[in-house]
C-alpha cells in the first residue's frame, strides 16, 4: 500500500495530478522539466500505482502507432527521462521494473492527490473533504 495518507509529511515527494501536474519536494516546488509523453508516462504509473504494468501493454498504451521495436525503445527512454527527472531517492527508487514489467514503488514515501481523494471518497464522512480537496 503506498503511503499517501495523512501521516506522510513535508519530507516526501507530493504529487498533485488534478488540473494539472504539480510536484513538491520537501515542501519546495519541483519543476517537472520533461517531454508531454514523460509526463503521461508518470500519470500511468501513478493511476496504476498498486499493481505492476507490462511494459508491451505501457508501450503500447503510449506509442499505439509506433512500431513495436521504437514503441519499446520509446518506453526504455521516457522512463529514463523521469528517474532523472524525480528527485533522488536512495534507496528506494520510484519506479521499480523487474520481469518486463514496471510500477510506480509502492515502497517510497510520497503523497498522491487521487491517493487522498480515493481515501476520502471511500468513507460516508469523507465525500465532503474529499470534494472539497478536488
Amino acid at each position: 500500500m503506498a503511503l499517501a495518507g495523512p501521516e506522510i509529511g513535508m519530507d516526501c515527494l507530493q504529487i498533485q495530478l488534478f488540473n494539472r501536474l504539480q510536484l513538491f519536494y520537501r515542501g519546495e516546488p519541483l519543476k517537472f522539466n520533461a517531454p508531454a509523453k514523460t509526463e503521461a508516462l508518470f500519470a500511468y504509473l501513478l493511476i496504476h500505482r498498486d499493481r505492476r504494468v507490462a511494459r508491451d501493454t505501457l508501450a503500447f498504451a503510449l506509442w499505439p502507432d509506433e512500431s513495436e521495436e521504437k514503441a519499446r525503445a520509446n518506453l526504455r527512454r521516457h522512463i529514463q527521462l523521469l528517474q532523472r527527472t524525480l528527485p533522488p531517492n536512495p534507496p528506494k527508487p520510484w519506479i521499480v521494473s523487474e520481469r518486463g514489467e514496471v510500477q510506480w514503488n509502492p515502497q517510497s514515501e510520497y503523497r498522491l492527490d487521487v491517493s487522498d481523494f480515493e481515501r476520502l471518497s471511500a468513507v460516508a464522512d469523507g465525500a465532503g473533504a474529499a470534494i472539497e480537496g478536488y
